[in-house]
């Protein structure tokens, strides 16, 4: 029986899937943001161009990582349909601006937005 682990975290997307008859890893990929997403201009998953103070990441730089990783495993010589359960961890984005309103609206949208992207990677 097959279980797969997806991380996707500050520098990196990691897949892994290990076969519980043998009690061993099958498959294992990962994406380095800056190395193999170099059109994000990330230094360690952060975006390196921002003001002082500021970190941020690109949501469609972490979603690209997850379609990388999948495709590799869809490319490679693992049955998907013997994965029977994936556990997915990530980084939860933190927000903080001493202009409540400001971050309060800016949250909003970010949501909004990021939403309408997950629906449509999901679907």
């Amino acid at each position: 029986m097959l279980f797969a682990g997806l991380d996707v975290s500050t520098q990196s997307c990691k897949l892994i899937v290990i076969d519980s008859e043998i009690n061993d890893v099958v498959f294992t990929t990962s994406v380095n943001y800056d190395s193999d997403l170099p059109e994000f201009h990330t230094v360690n998953g952060i975006i390196s161009d921002q003001p002082e103070g500021i970190s941020e990441s690109d949501p469609k730089m972490w979603l690209q990582a997850v379609n990388i990783v999948f495709q590799q495993l869809k490319d490679s010589d693992i049955s998907q349909k013997e994965i029977k359960c994936i556990s997915v961890s990530g980084q939860q984005p933190i927000y903080w601006c001493p202009q409540t309103d400001q971050c309060v609206i800016e949250i909003k949208r970010n949501l909004k937005d990021r939403r309408k992207f997950i629906t449509s990677f999901l679907f």
